[in-house]
């Protein structure tokens, strides 16, 4: 493609910022949009984080995704907030607006619903318990989101117990905290598992846990994509679960960001999701 002065440029911070598939997913609507736009990652230093964000609104940037370890980091960056981040407390899209602010939203909510759609059209959230492996910025997107749907009670089971009662502190009475060594026995009467943490992810250890007491009409929905068909997946579909893999949030909250800078709604296809897969393969 050949772009012309009019460029528009976006790119995601992280630090690391090699694994991240966003320039994946985002330069192929670039192109299947005939944008003249393109997507870069940028790897920020946590130390140099301030002259990152100066670059951006000097350069004329558009915006940019935030991956770890930056999403509460750039808050004291942002002008605006839109209501999600406010409640979530911590950001994963960044857009200049014309008058140059800076305008910080989370989307990673919308994502993990999106994808739950997809996937179990059935679920409803009404009067329902459900569990979340991890208390980490994930953990309390989907917190929020599972809040906002009207679940009843969600159980947070993470290694670190402070952390947990930090998302409980935040989110209140629906919020309830288990020890990491009760989580096989947390499962019992809860109509969706989801795995928050980097367990069972390529490179980390294994996530250890038993199903037996998961209910059998129960939802596991694994956030973790590489692998795509994580153990926990492969266990659940064993014992007839639903399962849900963690690429399709990956997908549904780069929508988003996307219509932000570019004023077009793209589309989460089966395309899109093999085009992104075939990269992970790779």
């Amino acid at each position: 493609m050949i772009l012309s002065r009019n460029i528009t440029i976006c790119g995601v911070i992280g630090y690391p910022v090699s694994h991240s598939l966003s320039p994946v997913l985002h330069n192929f609507w670039i192109k299947k949009y005939k944008q003249n736009g393109t997507y870069i990652p940028f790897a920020v230093d946590p130390n140099k984080l301030n002259e990152a964000i100066v670059g951006i609104i000097n350069l004329g940037i558009k915006g940019v995704n935030v991956t770890l370890p930056h999403k509460e980091s750039v808050l004291k960056y942002v002008q605006q907030l839109t209501d999600n981040a406010k409640e979530i407390g911590a950001v994963n899209t960044l857009t200049l607006n014309k008058e140059g602010k800076i305008i910080g939203d989370n989307t990673d909510a919308f994502g993990f619903l999106a994808n739950l759609k997809d996937f179990a059209p059935h679920l409803r959230f009404a009067s329902q318990k459900a569990i979340i492996l991890g208390a980490g910025g994930v953990a309390k997107s989907v917190c929020f989101a599972l809040i906002n749907s009207g679940i009843s009670e969600v159980i947070v089971v993470n290694r670190n117990k402070e952390r947990a009662e930090k998302i409980k502190e935040k989110f209140g009475s629906n919020i309830r905290v288990e020890i990491w060594e009760n989580r096989d026995q947390a499962l019992e009467d809860v109509s969706i598992l989801i795995n928050c943490t980097s367990l069972g992810m390529n490179g980390q250890p294994a996530l250890e846990i038993s199903l037996e007491k998961l209910p059998p009409d129960a939802v596991v929905n694994d956030l973790v994509y590489t692998p795509i068909n994580t153990r926990l997946l492969i266990e659940a579909r064993k014992r007839g679960h639903i399962s849900v893999d963690g690429l399709g949030m990956l997908l549904h909250q780069a929508k988003p960001a996307f219509h932000s800078w570019f004023d077009i709604q793209p589309e989460v296809s089966i395309e899109l999701r093999n085009h992104v897969l075939a990269s992970i393969s790779q």
